[in-house]
């Protein structure tokens, strides 16, 4: 099968494929993603967008048109749901169990499916050098995983891994995803305020919006990054 995924189109959209409607999607600043698999045909296929910019509708210039990525992604009849794996971590003295929960969907949404007899899930932990770290598997969607010792997500050191997970049918890989992750333990205290890996962090908040319009309405990475940048130095 095929999907089309939409990182970001300002604003109201509905989508066309060879003169079929595939889909739409109303919210300007979402990410959405749309099953074409039906629509397409062999050979030059028409792909159409319109957009309904609405005036006033928003603070800021937000732009209009489509301002993100736009991927067409081909997909087993088995496979992850997009978005679909969830990634938590809980502390007990040095060892880390790293719990994973991964959505499967099927292309044949007529027939329901057993997953332990379909196919096994495979996650597999990465670190920076490309060492791996912990390996489990099975037909259950919720797989834990052991790490000891890693290297905690902190602010003066944003340490992340990889979690390469992977889905196998009669032996073979079908479909793979990869997500990264860091680890830290965080904790609120009604007196003592908040707590990054039992360390106390005073919170600074501010009000940051989508508001690069003036560089154009397609998102610009670089200036994206320089305000992370000068936000991290003002704390």
């Amino acid at each position: 099968g095929y999907n089309l995924r939409f990182e970001g189109i300002y604003m109201d959209s509905t989508i066309w494929l060879n003169g079929s409607l595939v889909g739409e999607w109303k919210y300007g600043y979402s990410t959405f993603e749309i099953d074409i698999t039906d629509a397409l045909k062999p050979g030059e296929n028409e792909l159409l967008v319109r957009v309904v910019l609405q005036i006033p509708n928003s603070r800021w210039y937000s732009g209009a048109g489509i301002y993100r990525n736009v991927w067409l992604k081909a997909v087993p009849e088995l496979h992850f749901a997009s978005d679909g794996i969830y990634i938590s971590t809980v502390k007990k003295e040095a060892c880390w169990t790293v719990r994973v929960q991964s959505e499967i969907e099927c292309i044949d949404r007529e027939n329901e499916f057993d997953l332990s007899n379909a196919c096994i899930i495979r996650h597999t932990i990465i670190d920076s050098d490309g060492k791996m770290l912990a390996a489990n598997e099975g037909a259950a969607t919720t797989l834990e995983l052991k790490v000891i010792d890693p290297d905690l997500w902190r602010l003066d050191n944003p340490a992340l891994y990889t979690l390469k997970s992977e889905l196998l049918r009669d032996g073979k890989v079908i479909d793979v995803e990869y997500n990264r992750f860091g680890f830290r333990t965080i904790r609120f205290d009604a007196n003592e305020g908040f707590f990054l890996n039992d360390e106390k962090v005073k919170i600074h908040g501010v009000c940051q919006h989508h508001d690069l319009g003036a560089l154009g309405a397609a998102i610009n990475r670089t200036a994206i990054k320089r305000q992370l940048l000068i936000l991290k130095e003002m704390g």
